[in-house]
């Protein structure tokens, strides 16, 4: 029997990888996109949060103000007014 040789070559055809790679870069851009909603809700948030402060501190603001230059000093000559003076 005369000797024999074989040659072999192997060669891979993705037939489905277009398929496999449009999923995976759907699933990409859906995640992106969700990254970007939970940013512009916690911006919006924070935002929120930081407005919401600030006028809790401008109204505590207001209140201090009319309590010094308004209420104490009329409650100040109420009370001068109605004691007794000193015998």
């Amino acid at each position: 029997m005369p000797d024999m040789y074989v040659f072999r070559a192997d060669i891979k055809v993705p037939l489905y990888f277009s398929h496999k790679q449009r999923a995976a870069v759907t699933e990409k851009v859906q995640v992106l996109a969700e990254s970007r909603r939970d940013y512009e809700a916690a911006n919006q948030s924070l935002r929120f949060r930081l407005s919401e402060d600030y006028y809790a501190a401008e109204t505590s603001a207001r209140l201090m103000e009319l309590y010094s230059r308004t209420i104490i000093p009329q409650a100040s000559l109420a009370l001068e007014y109605r004691l007794p003076a000193p015998p």
